[in-house]
C-alpha cells in the first residue's frame, strides 16, 4: 500500500494540488521529505517503522515528539478547508471590526 500510495496518489494527487494551489497564491513550495534521498532510506526500512498499531508515520511521529507537544503530534487531522474557513471567518470578522472602529474614529472627527 505505501508503494502504491508514492507512485500514484502521492503525484498524480497530492502534489499536482499543492502545484495549483502553490501557483495561485505565487509560492514556491518544496517538498524536503522527498529529497531522492530520504525516499530511498525510508523505503528500506522494515514496515513496522512506518506504520505501527494502525498509526502510518510512525518514526518521523516518534521523532517529532523530541520537538513537539504530544498532543501536537497526535492531533487529529483537521481538513484544509476547515482552517482556511476558520481562518477566512476570523479575518473577516477582525477586518470588520478594525473599518468599524476606524468609520467611528472618523465620523467623530
Amino acid at each position: 500500500m505505501l508503494w502504491y500510495d508514492n507512485r500514484t496518489y502521492l503525484p498524480c494527487d497530492l502534489l499536482v494540488k499543492m502545484d495549483i494551489a502553490s501557483m495561485h497564491c505565487g509560492l514556491e513550495t518544496r517538498s524536503p521529505l522527498l529529497d531522492h534521498e530520504v525516499i530511498e532510506y525510508c523505503a528500506a526500512l522494515p514496515v513496522e517503522l512506518k506504520v505501527k498499531n494502525r498509526m502510518g508515520k510512525y518514526l518521523l511521529k516518534k521523532l517529532a515528539e523530541r520537538y513537539c507537544p504530544v498532543e501536537f503530534v497526535h492531533r487529529r487531522k483537521d481538513g484544509l478547508w476547515q482552517t482556511t474557513g476558520r481562518m477566512a471567518a476570523r479575518g473577516v470578522a477582525a477586518d470588520a471590526r478594525r473599518h468599524s472602529t476606524q468609520s467611528e474614529r472618523h465620523v467623530a472627527s
